[in-house]
This record gives C-alpha cells, structure tokens and sequence, in this order.
C-alpha cells in the first residue's frame, strides 16, 4: 500500500494521530480529475467480510499485535493495493450492549453482552478498526446488516472509532449534515466509496435513517452525481444483500450460503454501473458468487470472507446445509438426491467446501483519454482459515487449483483468455 491522502467525505476527525500524519492530509490536496496529466493505473484490492467470532475476538484481546495476528500470512495482498476495501461485518461499540444500552466500566471479555458474537448479535472491540490500519487497510463499508446490532448510538459510535482511527468508512453516517459515501485519493487519482444495504438483521432498517438503505431512491443518483463530479475520478460502489421482492430496490436473493446470482441482483448491479460506478462489490453470502464485466465496469456479486473461520464452526455448517440442500441451490443438487447419512454428509462436504474458499482480489482502473475512469484487468488469490494457526494463510496451488474460487472466479488462463487477467 503506497503513502495516501485521505479525504474523507464525512466530518472525519483529523486529529494529531501519527498514523494520521502517515498516510497524508485532507480534501485541499486533492488533484482535479481534468489537471492534465496522464494517471498511472490505480490497483483496488478487495476483500470480503470480516467475521471475528468470539473466540477469535478473545485471541485478538490477548495476542500483542491484536486483531492484525489473523492476517500475518496475508498482509503483503492487503499492503500490494494502492487501495484496500473489506466489508466491516460488526459494530464496534464501546461499552455499549445488545440492547443498545451504554454499560459502564464494561468487563473486556467477549461472550457477554457487551463485546461478541452470540446470536447473530456482533460487537467487536473497538481496536479492530486501528487493527485494520496497522494491516494496510484504507478503507471499509459500514453498510451492512451488522451495524445496527449496538442500536442507533452503537452505528454512531462504530462511526465514531474508525473515523479516530482514520479508516475511511462509508455508508452510515452520524447525521444529516454529513455525506454517505468518503473518497481515498493515491497515486492522483479521488476515489469515492458508496454502499448501501438491504437490510439489518432482526431489525427494520427504516428505523436507521443513518444507514444508507439499497431501497433508499438517494442511492442510484448518488452514484451518477459522483461519477459526474470533476473532483472525481472513479466511484466504487458496495451493496449488501438480501432483500424481500417489492421491498428492496435491490429485490431478492444473496441470502448467506447461497451461490446462485438473481436476476434481481443482476438487473441492479448493472443499473449501478450504468449510473456511473466502475465497480460492484457484493456482500453478505459468506460465500463466492459469479463476477462479470458490463460497460465499463466489473461485479463482483459475493467477494465471500475475508477473515472468518465459520468452516470450522458446526453451527454455521449446520446453517450453510439447510441452503446447500434446499431446492434453490442448483450447485447442490447431487446432495439432494441422496438420503439420510449420505445426503447429511455430502452436504456438510459442500458447505465445507464453499466456507473453506476466500479470495482476495485486485482489480486495476486506468483513466482513458477525456480522463473518465475504467476498469481494466483483476486478478485473485485463493486464501484460506488455517484453524491450526488461527490466521488466514493462501492456499497452496494444489489447494486452489480444487477450490470453490477457482471453480466460481474461473482460472487465470480462461481469465486471460478474454485480456481481463492482470500479470
């Protein structure tokens, strides 16, 4: 990761933090996208979720390096992009409980009502977010169905710790006067970052007016004001599935463990490259879904877990066979014709293997001649939980070569068929 300004779009603290001074000033130092000059090519680097269970958050707590511990194997990808993304799967709200409760002197151990993941109900401790920045992370989406688990002062509290850190962070927003979406600027080139999501889990998203919801009618002419905006050089856009058909402009499908891309989600990942993005990149299956090109852009529908260990965990295996095996996931039809045991077993086979694949990806956009921004080439690594070590490791190429990523993301020679494979 190269030396960056940040101008970060939301009243982001610009404190005195060293890190801060590091990684560059604010909005002043941005270079008009019509300056003249020819832009090298900017490479994006993107993970999936981040997904700490509570026994890793407890790892975290008591390692020396905390959260960064899980990522030793894999933080030359994240350090290679000139800009990185992952998807903030969690609160991170400061003694703050699942009933959005403030606790003082709150106890710091997760498994208990303040920090952990216990029931689909996820705070991570606040160190996370200056974790990511020691790792090389620049910037991350809060736009999913986890930043609502604190309620309301939990969103405005997470907000509040990446921005102390300076993590850029997009997709909610501490109130009215701020912007959706924040803008990572390297290598002369302004990037802005916008996301939205279909839904929260066990809440009513229209209760959280500061998170930006897919069905909110603001998102698609955000994306087309910010891709006309001279300032600007490319927008990359996020989106967090799983929708109610009718409800959600996103429409249905991306559930978590299905594999199978909607036409719905289809229909509203182009409509966004149309409005200008040069990217899509999709969240919340767990799993890798399909990528394709269309106009200038590249989709990503499911970027699958960037850290996570839920190939290892029973309850979220048990979860991922009751998709595997339903009558809607096509790829596990072979396992619906078996009975008893044997269909249990095959299932569990599947789910295993669709957990155990990660990938991160890095994707290049050049600028063409009227300085209008494109995607070019991507490439990917196959990354796995290595549950002896507790840390993501890359696969080895023999593991890769029989993964799910190489199988969902297609191989570097059929990639480099069609000139999209980045050497």
């Amino acid at each position: 990761m190269a030396v960056l300004t940040l101008a970060v779009a939301s009243l982001a603290n610009a404190s005195d933090n060293p890190l801060r001074r590091l990684r560059g000033s604010q909005q002043e130092d941005w270079e008009p996208r019509h300056s003249g000059t020819q832009k090298p090519k900017l490479t994006i680097g993107a993970g999936g979720d981040l997904l700490f269970n509570s026994r890793m958050m407890n790892e975290a707590l008591n390692a020396d390096n905390g959260y960064q511990s899980f990522f030793r194997q894999v933080q030359s990808l994240v350090q290679d992009a000139d800009i990185f993304y992952s998807n903030y799967e969690t609160a991170t709200a400061e003694c703050v409980n699942a009933a959005g409760e403030d606790v003082p002197d709150c106890p710091l151990v997760a498994g208990g009502d303040v920090y952990g993941f216990t029931s689909d109900n996820i705070n991570n401790f606040p160190l996370l977010a200056s974790d990511l920045v020691a790792v090389g992370y620049d910037v991350v989406s809060l736009a999913n169905n986890h930043i609502g688990d604190r309620g309301l002062i939990g969103v405005e509290k997470t907000k509040e710790v990446c921005d102390n850190a300076s993590l850029a962070n997009f997709g909610a927003r501490s109130s009215s006067t701020e912007q959706w979406y924040t803008v990572v600027s390297n290598s002369g080139w302004n990037v802005a970052w916008v996301g939205c999501t279909g839904h929260l889990t066990n809440r009513s998203i229209s209760d959280y007016p500061t998170v930006l919801n897919c069905s909110s009618p603001d998102f698609l002419p955000l994306v087309e004001r910010l891709s006309k905006d001279k300032d600007i050089d490319a927008v990359i856009a996020t989106v967090h599935w799983y929708g109610e058909k009718g409800m959600l402009r996103c429409g249905s499908g991306g559930n978590i463990y299905t594999t199978s891309v909607q036409q719905a989600m289809r229909d509203f990942s182009t409509s966004i490259i149309d409005a200008g993005a040069v990217a899509v990149l999709g969240a919340h299956p767990h799993v890798l879904m399909e990528w394709e090109t269309h106009g200038n852009g590249i989709i990503f529908y499911s970027l699958g877990n960037m850290v996570a260990s839920q190939a290892y965990s029973n309850t979220s295996l048990e979860s991922c066979r009751k998709v595997a095996c339903g009558e809607t996931e096509v790829l596990a039809k072979q396992c619906r014709t078996k009975t008893g045991t044997k269909k249990e077993e095959c299932c569990t086979q599947y789910c295993k293997h669709l957990l155990e694949s990660n990938v991160v990806v890095s994707f290049d956009l050049v600028a063409s001649a009227d300085g209008s921004a494109r995607f070019s080439c991507f490439n990917y690594t196959a990354t796995t939980w290595d549950n002896s070590s507790n840390q993501m490791r890359i696969m080895t190429e023999l593991e890769a070569e029989s993964s799910w990523a190489r199988e969902v993301l297609q191989s570097p020679a059929s990639i480099a068929q069609n000139n999209l494979w980045c050497e």
